[in-house]
């Protein structure tokens, strides 16, 4: 008996490490490799790359990333430099992308954001914007365009964020805001000097 207990503790342990250790692989980024959290949702991500690379679907440029990222925001009356910011913060413009608490893809979805949105394939760089931009869309509504609280909460949920009084974010999603604001800055500085 006590064997068969080692055996499937040893087996948890490897299939743990394995999870991790593809994801900090594949994300660049740190991952202990130990981690159990948010195995499911990691666990998800790869059979969603899985799933993409059989698919062998070919992705824009970085370029063209930019310029659906700007169309998809002019769509849903967001701001372009919002969308940008997000996309270079969350994955640097990189559509394969896998976060240690499993988010993928170009705009970093989680696997039940993603699903809700109707993106089935979040590794498809087009069809992440797509998700990405109308879930930020939908973070304008409920914050009435407060990019703080929107940033709060595209990278905390939105649970996490009040709609109204004060807050306080963990430092991880501080440093998040304060880029994503830096960023938007930037691009409408970019704007301006058209």
């Amino acid at each position: 008996m006590r064997r068969w207990i080692r055996a499937g503790i040893i087996g948890c342990l490897l299939v743990v490490l394995a999870i991790n250790l593809l994801v900090a692989f594949l994300g660049r980024s740190a991952t202990f490799p130990l981690d159990p959290f948010h195995l499911v949702d990691k666990s998800r991500a790869l059979l969603a790359l899985a799933w993409h690379s059989a698919a062998g679907t070919s992705q824009p440029t970085e370029g063209e990333i930019k310029l659906l990222l700007r169309r998809l925001a002019a769509q849903h009356r967001i701001s372009p430099s919002l969308a940008l910011a997000v996309a270079e913060v969350e994955s640097g413009f990189k559509p394969v992308r896998i976060s240690p608490a499993g988010a993928m893809g170009l705009m970093q979805l989680m696997p039940g954001t993603a699903s809700d949105l109707g993106v089935s394939d979040p590794y498809d760089a087009r069809q992440n914007a797509s998700g990405g931009v109308r879930y930020l869309a939908q973070l304008s509504a409920r914050y009435q365009g407060n990019i703080r609280r929107m940033a709060a909460a595209y990278n905390s949920g939105p649970g996490n964020v009040p709609t109204s009084g004060s807050f306080r974010m963990r430092r991880e999603t501080s440093a998040y805001v304060s880029k994503v604001q830096q960023r938007i800055a930037h691009y409408q500085a970019l704007e301006s000097d058209r």
